[in-house]
């Protein structure tokens, strides 16, 4: 049974293939019990008519009872209570748990994944005995990266090849399962805070940069206040039907030639804004090639909920920002 093999299970794919094998192992004793057919010898028959038959069928009973008691709850109660549980075990975020388990110090730091919804953040906060003293913060490294908190453990998915000599080994190196823990610079950026631009929701814009060699547009952001974000229920995957399941918070980049015409686009955040806190710092990149033969070119972003399409203003009443960039 599932949770025989593991609780929750790590895969059902390999559980179904497990249980065969796990209930024919417990059934071989029973059979030979009631047949009285061993391997190193029969077994005398008892001189009490039936009495090996009703062994036979009492073992059968305790073990479809024992399995019972130990599995129906998680089938009918507690798995589907938490929804979507397979993605609820990765060992190497219970790595990461175990790591910061023992380690009184860690925190605040980042942890590096696909955000491929809220079942990573879910498992760790498990592995992590929902304790409410460590925050990690999530974000995906190929294209985002914390400068404050300063320590984050990354590993999967890569890090971006801009990112990665910002990001130096700790000191003595800390390994958990396939992810390192790494430190940046976090005064990189200096003190910005009567510079920074910040919108409806708590987040500010501090830098901008655009690299036309790769066509990488680089925006520096930080928290200024406990964020104010709209409903994220948990939502099964895949979702019910019209239910939607997807962010409700990005930024919005893209470049506009000299008439105010789109030329191209990209979105996104790659962090998870609910683990977000107050003073938080991270980079993203946007990728953005201009076009040939173009011109002067502006780089317009700001923040946006998928959802609704709608554009959050700055507190100034701005629903975007600019870059210009020249020829």
């Amino acid at each position: 049974a599932p949770a025989f093999i593991s609780v929750p299970p790590a895969s059902l794919g390999h559980t179904i293939l497990s249980q065969p094998a796990t209930y024919i192992l417990a059934a071989l004793p029973i059979g030979r019990l009631i047949i009285g057919d061993w391997r190193l010898g029969r077994v005398t028959k008892s001189p009490i008519p039936n009495l090996q038959s009703l062994l036979g069928i009492l073992a059968i009973l305790l073990l479809i009872g024992s399995i019972a008691v130990r599995d129906l709850p998680d089938y009918f109660q507690r798995w589907p209570e938490r929804g979507m549980v397979r993605f609820l075990y990765r060992a190497d975020i219970q790595d990461v748990a175990d790591y910061v388990n023992s380690s009184q110090e860690l925190t605040d730091f980042g942890i590096s994944g696909l955000l491929a919804g809220p079942w990573d953040r879910q498992a760790l906060e498990i592995g992590l005995h929902q304790n409410p003293a460590i925050r990690p913060r999530w974000f995906n490294a190929e294209r985002a990266i914390f400068l404050s908190p300063p320590l984050s453990f990354v590993g999967f998915p890569e890090t971006a090849a801009a990112y990665e000599p910002l990001l130096n080994p700790v000191a003595p190196p800390a390994v958990a399962g396939y992810y390192s823990l790494a430190q940046t610079e976090a005064q990189m950026l200096g003190d910005r805070a009567d510079e920074r631009i910040c919108f409806s929701n708590g987040l500010c814009w501090l830098t901008a940069v655009y690299e036309a060699e790769n066509g990488r547009l680089e925006l520096s952001w930080q928290v200024g206040e406990t964020l104010q974000l709209p409903p994220l229920p948990l939502i099964s995957n895949p979702p019910p039907p019209g239910v939607y399941a997807g962010p409700r918070l990005q930024v919005f980049a893209q470049l506009l030639d000299a008439q105010g015409n789109f030329l191209v686009g990209d979105d996104g955040l790659w962090v998870d804004p609910l683990t977000l806190q107050p003073g938080d710092i991270f980079l993203q990149q946007h990728w953005l090639a201009v076009p040939e033969d173009v011109g002067a070119v502006t780089a317009v972003f700001g923040l946006y909920d998928p959802m609704t399409g709608e554009r959050l203003l700055t507190v100034d009443g701005r629903d975007h920002l600019r870059l210009e960039i020249g020829d």
